[in-house]
């Protein structure tokens, strides 16, 4: 099967008239998330892990799971391993948000704990 619309988030409508594009909602949080990092210089920062924190809902297994066909996706990891790919450990920091978007930030020093859920 070919996905030609991505969506980032569905309603009960079948139609699908009110789902929000996938494009329209990572453009979104990108440039909410600057504007709030602009709070401490970090604008372009925010700015692309809002671009990336949902970049996994571009399988087509998540967009099966949005259309009811299917079971929990990770799509949460996808965005911060893709900047870790591209930046190396220059974008650790990213992956932490990134990762952590839905499931808390992690700590940093010890496996399964979170500082913020």
């Amino acid at each position: 099967m070919s996905i030609e619309v991505f969506y980032a988030h569905s309603s009960d409508n079948p139609d699908k008239s009110d789902w929000q594009l996938l494009e329209e909602h990572l453009t979104q949080v990108g440039k909410l998330a600057a504007r709030f990092a602009t709070t401490f210089g970090c604008a372009e920062y925010g700015h692309m892990a809002g671009l990336l924190h949902d970049l996994g809902k571009y399988t087509t297994e998540f967009q099966n799971r949005i259309s009811g066909e299917g079971g929990r996706v990770d799509h949460a990891t996808w965005g911060a391993k893709e900047a870790y790919r591209k930046w190396g450990d220059l974008a650790y920091f990213l992956a932490y948000a990134i990762a952590g978007h839905h499931a808390g930030l992690a700590n940093g020093t010890e496996l399964g704990n979170q500082s913020i859920s």
